[in-house]
């Protein structure tokens, strides 16, 4: 089964290494797509070779997306986690990890 990834960070080490890593066990995915916060947007980023440019994160960013990676802090993923979860989207969020805070928070 292929998915649609979307990676939120702050085009730092976690973000780029989460990506090294699916690239390095080959995950399944249809699409990619990276976001950010405002002032870290319209930077680019490679994945799978290819040139992917970095978006501005909002709301609207979780349409069509059934993996969303978080690896930009707990500030944002307490204001986009639950979005993500509202549209259908499974929550992966190293904030989450360390701050020790249960994913059941996130579940409606």
């Amino acid at each position: 089964m292929n998915s649609s990834c979307g990676d939120y960070w702050r085009t730092g080490l976690v973000g780029q290494e989460l990506i090294k890593i699916l690239e390095e066990r080959n995950f399944p995915t249809n699409s990619i797509r990276l976001y950010a916060s405002d002032h870290h947007a319209a930077k680019n980023s490679f994945v799978k070779h290819q040139e992917v440019s970095v978006q501005e994160i909002s709301p609207q960013s979780f349409r069509g997306i059934d993996i969303a990676f978080f690896s930009s802090g707990p500030e944002v993923s307490r204001y986009y986690a639950p979005l993500a979860v509202q549209n259908g989207a499974l929550v992966i969020d190293t904030a989450v990890t360390s701050e020790r805070i249960k994913m059941s928070r996130w579940s409606y």
